[in-house]
């Protein structure tokens, strides 16, 4: 059976800053640009689930620059896992490809192993997508909420700033 997950809380400063909500608990974790964790059954992982469905490391979320030339971080995540990641989108506006809509209206779809994908404040990470036995009662899903939040400005624009 699946238990509650642990998580290991990061303070750093100049970086993409967010949490990752599971079962009533808030992990506050950062990311400068190019760095990982993960999310898995391992000891390593940032979230921990202990659950023989999650593989010991399940999904990578990276931090990268904006594409755009401004100094922002996006947050992606990618499947490495055996049993497969879902993605729920916040709102129910947007269409994507390759998803379902529930009654909600909300989009939810497969992500595509080894392809990274850029994540929005409010999405669900829900894992395992398959269970390798599920007629033994082995049936939980985890859903963990990604929350986002402003990056932290480098000092010297902090200083330019208050001027």
């Amino acid at each position: 059976p699946a238990s509650a997950g642990a998580c290991e809380d990061v303070e750093e400063h100049h970086q993409l800053r967010f949490s990752i909500d599971y079962e009533g608990t808030s992990c506050h974790l950062a990311l400068a640009p190019g760095d990982s964790l993960y999310v898995g059954r391992t000891g390593i992982c940032a979230v921990k689930l202990n659950d023989v469905g999650i593989s010991t490391k399940h999904v990578k979320l990276t931090a990268l620059r904006n594409s755009d030339g401004d100094h922002g971080l996006r947050l992606v995540a990618e499947d490495i896992s055996r049993n497969g990641t879902l993605l729920r989108d916040p709102c129910p506006s947007e269409s994507f490809g390759g998803s379902t809509t529930s009654a909600a209206g909300r989009q939810t779809r497969v992500m595509e192993s080894k392809t990274p994908q850029e994540l929005r404040d409010g999405e669900e990470i829900h894992l395992p997508a398959r269970r390798p036995n599920p007629k033994a009662g082995d049936v939980k899903v985890h859903r963990l909420v990604v929350r986002l939040k402003r990056p932290c400005s480098p000092p010297q624009q902090q200083q330019q700033q208050q001027q």
